[in-house]
Formats: C-alpha cells, structure tokens, sequence
C-alpha cells in the first residue's frame, strides 16, 4: 500500500509531464504561426508544421489531409517513420462509414477529437488493423479552417504503448 505523500509524489509528476508537454505544444504553435505569418507557400507550411510536431513534438507520425468537394480527404503532407501509413488512406469527411473515424468526425464537426472519442469501435473497424500493423496508438485530429470554411485535418498520432 503506498502512503498519501507516494501518491502526492506520483500526481505532481504526471503534472509535470503534462507541463512539459504543453509547453512543447505550445512552442511548436508559435513557430509554425511565425512560418504562417512569413510563408506564402502553403505546402511548405504543411511539411514544416508536420516536421515540427515529429521532430520537436515527439509524436510517431503527423499528417495533413485535405477536404476534396466530393467528401475525400486527401493527404497533401505527412513527417515520421510511419509515413506509409497514409499511403494509399481512404478517408472521407461526409456523412459515409469511411467518414465517421476519426478525421472525418474532427472536420464534420469542426473540433478535436481523440482516438477514443471517435465513437463506436465499429466506426474505426476500417483502419483497425492498419493502425496495428503501423504499431500507431493514440491519436488525435483536429480541423484545419480559415474562418467558417474546414480546409482539412491535422492528425498526430504516438507509437502503441
């Protein structure tokens, strides 16, 4: 049995994880909005943000997809070893089955949204074993927009644990 101050202990740590992670967040926001401000070339934009969210964010693997008027979401960027897990992704923003994962839930209702709140395990089946074979876990998407219009997704995800 561990005693009240081990638990205290342990707590103030993962506090302090989360700190240091937010503040690596936080530093990579500010560096990809100074490349927004100075950069005119959106695909450079695109592969730097994701570069930077591998390299400096620690994540496995960053990706941009964008939103095609037929309901496909197309990958225009993608940085970390796990790359090919994008090759070849049938993704879909609309109201379809391939629509309802992860990606397509972010755009849809234009907010973040992590791996376990994409809904029912049925509505992540179609990249269920892809992800396995990738050795991917956590993720997360979060809607790329320029005012009321939803261009795209950023989506990061971590190695399984």
């Amino acid at each position: 049995m561990s005693s009240p101050d081990a638990a205290d202990d342990q707590e103030q740590g993962r506090a302090s994880v989360r700190l240091v992670r937010e503040n690596q967040l936080l530093r990579i926001h500010a560096t990809v909005s100074r490349l927004v401000a100075q950069q005119r070339d959106p695909g450079l934009i695109r592969d730097e943000a994701c570069r930077l969210l591998v390299e400096q964010g620690g994540f496995a693997l960053a990706w941009i997809g964008l939103c095609e008027a037929d309901g496909r979401i197309t990958i225009a960027s993608c940085h970390g070893e796990q790359c090919a897990y994008v090759a070849g992704l049938e993704i879909r923003w609309d109201d379809t089955p391939l629509g309802h994962g992860l990606t397509g839930t972010a755009v849809r209702e234009r907010r973040a949204v992590a791996m376990s709140e994409a809904g029912p395990a049925a509505a992540s089946e179609p990249w269920r074993a892809r992800v396995a074979a990738h050795g991917l876990g956590a993720s997360v998407a979060a809607p790329l927009a320029a005012g009321e219009r939803v261009l795209g997704a950023l989506v990061v995800c971590a190695v399984e644990a």
